[in-house]
């Protein structure tokens, strides 16, 4: 009778929880809609209130489509084209620089003809749609009613609308990524590896997965995966020549070297920005440090990132492998995908909209309360406006390395060697 009682008191709680967060979740994606309604089709706000991420796309596609494709790395080609759209400096650097791998630029171009507001809503409306049906995947297996607040909730959370404000390409990664996970669980191997490899749109994930896929000694899709890009440059080289590739090499470097020495706030770097803004690790320190206390910063950071990698080599080398057909190769994608996020030193609020691949894994009763749970989650980065510290990162570090550790005592005992004086 006292643990009926007991019991039920934790339903009660849970439900109190799960509604309150529900409710919390909606009510901020609520704001965040009508905050891009008004961006997007009000009238013009003050520069400082508005999102400038897709001039870079655009800028990179103007230049391409000049036949110019060779400066898209070069700040003064892309500053004289983005001060014809908004006549005043924007971002760290007074330009919105352009990060992305040249084939972007050279899809871009579809969106040249057009002013700039035209392709970003456009460009908008593709990516609403991608994520409205990738959302409405997720949630299949959910009753109606569940199923649509959990598609709200999904949709209007603060990555999906940092993704969609600044005409960001993660939502594309999200679904070539989900893609990938099902292509998987369905045996379908190298079309999986042929939809992950979208994410070598950001170079730094792509790598990182590229090393867990080593690690995992997963050989064939390896190949496909470094094949299909290069399948890609072959392809589009006749359109973008072999020069601006290599200028991207040396450009990715110097962006990489600028999230270590300040991005600007000491030296000139290749790279400016503010990296208190970012998600991962290093943005959680520099919050808390400031950007200028590069020494403190970059310890904690590597610190940090060794209390992660540390278990995650020790169960690789104890063959707990990332997959999809056992519940602690579940856990080990999960909380993989979780490192390398918060590795990830440039993980700004867009790319955080890739945790929700996780949420396709989640074979359990619980699921809508834990898909809330994860947009809530993610939407902790509205307080950091208020605390200046990033409670996203910390829980994200706290529930990644717990499934660590969990992992670890769930290996398999063995058996003690007997002594050597034993008979």
């Amino acid at each position: 009778m006292i643990f009926t009682n007991v019991s039920k008191k934790f339903k009660l709680w849970g439900l109190i929880i799960i509604t309150t967060l529900t409710l919390a979740s909606l009510a901020a994606g609520a704001t965040l809609g009508s905050s891009q309604y008004r961006e997007l089709f009000g009238p013009p706000l003050p520069t400082w209130e508005q999102h400038h991420d897709f001039m870079a796309y655009y800028s990179a596609g103007v230049l391409t489509s000049q036949g110019h494709i060779g400066q898209i790395y070069q700040a003064a080609p892309l500053i004289t084209i983005q001060r014809h759209i908004i006549p005043e400096p924007v971002g760290a650097a007074g330009y919105m620089p352009f990060l992305n791998p040249p084939p972007v630029a050279l899809f871009m171009v579809v969106f040249s003809s057009l002013t700039e507001p035209a392709a970003r809503i456009i460009w908008w409306s593709l990516n609403l749609a991608v994520i409205l049906t990738v959302a409405w995947a997720i949630t299949k297996t959910l009753s109606l009613t569940k199923r649509l607040i959990a598609l709200a909730a999904l949709t209007l959370s603060l990555p999906v609308y940092q993704t969609l404000i600044e005409g960001q390409l993660s939502i594309l990664i999200l679904a070539g990524s989900i893609a990938a996970l099902g292509l998987t669980r369905a045996k379908h191997s190298a079309a999986a590896s042929i939809c992950l490899s979208i994410l070598w749109l950001k170079p730094q994930l792509a790598v990182m997965v590229l090393a867990v896929l080593l690690l995992s000694r997963a050989w064939k899709p390896t190949l496909i995966f470094l094949a299909t890009p290069a399948a890609i440059l072959l392809v589009l080289l006749p359109f973008t020549g072999l020069s601006v590739h290599l200028t991207y090499l040396s450009f990715l470097v110097g962006v990489l070297a600028s999230h270590f020495n300040g991005a600007g706030a000491i030296t000139s770097s290749v790279w400016q920005g503010s990296l208190g803004m970012t998600q991962g690790l290093n943005g959680f320190f520099v919050s808390i440090l400031g950007q200028s206390n590069l020494t403190v910063v970059n310890i904690s950071t590597f610190l940090a990132i060794f209390t992660l990698v540390a278990p995650f080599l020790y169960l690789i080398l104890r063959s707990v492998r990332p997959g999809l057909h056992t519940s602690s190769g579940i856990l080990m994608l999960a909380a993989t995908g979780s490192l390398i996020l918060l590795v990830d030193p440039h993980l700004y609020l867009q790319d955080v909209v890739l945790l929700f691949a996780v949420l396709p894994l989640l074979r359990t009763k619980h699921r809508f309360s834990l898909m809330i749970a994860g947009v809530s989650l993610t939407n902790l980065a509205f307080v950091d406006a208020y605390v200046h510290v990033h409670l996203f990162t910390l829980g994200l570090f706290v529930v990644t390395v717990a499934t660590f550790i969990y992992l670890i005592l769930m290996l398999p005992k063995q058996p003690r060697p007997k002594p050597f004086y034993a008979s």
